[in-house]
């Protein structure tokens, strides 16, 4: 793909991003800035106790991994060959759905590439994938780690856990947020982010070429658009457009730092 064909790709990727938030929110507007969770939340949930917390953390993750395939299938992340970055908004279980897909080709080892992914998606590399606060709240092992992130612009917090699993030439990373913590309370005063993120860094046994395959669904409060200029679709496309370029430069720019380490 030339420059002019990826320009064009790219913009057609924002006018249908655009249309589909279009109809999402103004079919059902008042339904989508409920600021409740929803209901599944409720299981989202750690507890006081420490190996209650830990054990619930990897429940959590484990559970997701279970729907990696079925979620990769849909966003057609089984055999892309061609990198794309996609955001699309539809309407699921009584609310505001958005979906982020890429496919990334890494040039770097399989092993720089599994640890420079590792690091974004728990929020320790140098340049965060959302610009935010962020804290580490407990590394319950060399897999698995739970982070806050505070984005005060929007008055918006994030709590995730992460875990990745290991197979022969495949790293997948879990991430699902926490709707309730008993030992580390969210902010009341904030929006929680609903979301759970899924990615695989593959290494071609033949070849060695490393990919990145990333799909993740947020549920986005809209009630901390309910009192911005404009419409509430135009922030949405905004906002969404700019986390999904900011994973990429995240982990492309750790890899260069670990490349440069060699």
């Amino acid at each position: 793909m030339d420059e002019n064909d990826a320009l064009r790709a790219a913009l057609h990727q924002q006018v249908d991003f655009a249309h589909s938030l279009v109809r999402v929110v103004s079919k059902r507007p008042r339904s989508l800035y409920s600021t409740s969770p929803v209901e599944g939340w409720r299981l989202l949930m750690l507890p006081m106790s420490i190996p209650d917390r830990e054990a619930a953390m990897h429940a959590i993750t484990e559970r997701e991994l279970e729907q990696l395939h079925g979620a990769y299938v849909t966003a057609g992340l089984i055999d892309p060959t061609t990198e794309f970055q996609r955001n699309e908004a539809r309407y699921e279980n009584g609310g505001l759905v958005v979906d982020t897909t890429a496919f990334l080709h890494l040039p770097c080892p399989f092993d720089i590439a599994v640890r420079a992914g590792w690091d974004v998606i728990r929020g320790v590399s140098d340049v965060k994938p959302v610009i935010g606060i962020y804290q580490t709240l407990a590394d319950v092992d060399g897999d698995t780690a739970y982070f806050s992130s505070l984005h005060k612009p929007i008055g918006a917090e994030r709590r995730l856990v992460v875990k990745r699993f290991f197979r022969p030439h495949v790293v997948s990373y879990v991430a699902r947020s926490i709707a309730a913590d008993e030992l580390f309370p969210l902010d009341p005063a904030l929006a929680v982010m609903d979301e759970v993120a899924w990615a695989q860094v593959v290494e071609d046994p033949e070849t060695g070429a490393v990919t990145l395959k990333y799909c993740q669904k947020v549920h986005p409060p809209l009630a901390i658009f309910a009192a911005a200029e404009g419409p509430v679709t135009m922030h949405l496309m905004l906002l969404f457009q700019k986390i999904t370029k900011s994973y990429e430069r995240a982990i492309r720019a750790q890899i260069q730092k670990y490349m440069a380490e060699l």
